[in-house]
């Protein structure tokens, strides 16, 4: 595969988030954090499968388009399938979440506390639509430079 190619399972994402995209969702990194810590919490096996997370206030499409997204970062491990018709508001995304991935709880690990919380959200609201991939780039950046700092420069 060369360098401008993408992997299956990411035009599968890719694909999956243009369809359901006419929802209007926004990126919610509150969201993405509720979900990490609860697939943190209930994977209890590795092979055990999440389908459903129930969070309060949240419906199940907001709660399937972030999935999408943390899938197509390399958050999470996940099988992402369509159900509906052609039209944006007729297509549902159901998922089935094997695990976190190493920058998965890496990114969890940084804005498990509130303040990563919030400097992830500072993060996202200056660089617009950017990815989480981006997101935790920049946080591990941040994470890095404080280290360097707490070093001596080193």
């Amino acid at each position: 595969m060369g360098l401008a190619e993408s992997p299956p399972a990411l035009d599968h994402s890719r694909q999956l988030l243009e369809e359901i995209s006419g929802a209007e969702m926004k990126l919610d990194m509150g969201l993405v954090r509720d979900i990490l810590l609860w697939v943190e919490t209930e994977q209890v096996t590795a092979i055990a499968s999440i389908t459903n997370i129930p969070l309060e206030g949240r419906s199940h499409e907001e709660i399937a388009y972030h999935v999408a997204i943390m899938e197509r970062d390399n958050l999470i491990e996940a099988g992402l399938n369509r159900v509906g018709g052609n039209s944006p508001g007729s297509v549902h995304l159901l998922y089935n979440i094997s695990s976190l991935t190493m920058q998965g709880h890496g990114l969890l690990d940084m804005i498990r506390e509130k303040s990563g919380l919030q400097r992830a959200r500072e993060i996202a609201g200056k660089a617009g639509s950017a990815s989480l991939a981006a997101i935790y780039k920049a946080l591990e950046g941040e994470a890095i430079e404080r280290i360097m700092a707490f070093l001596g420069g080193k």
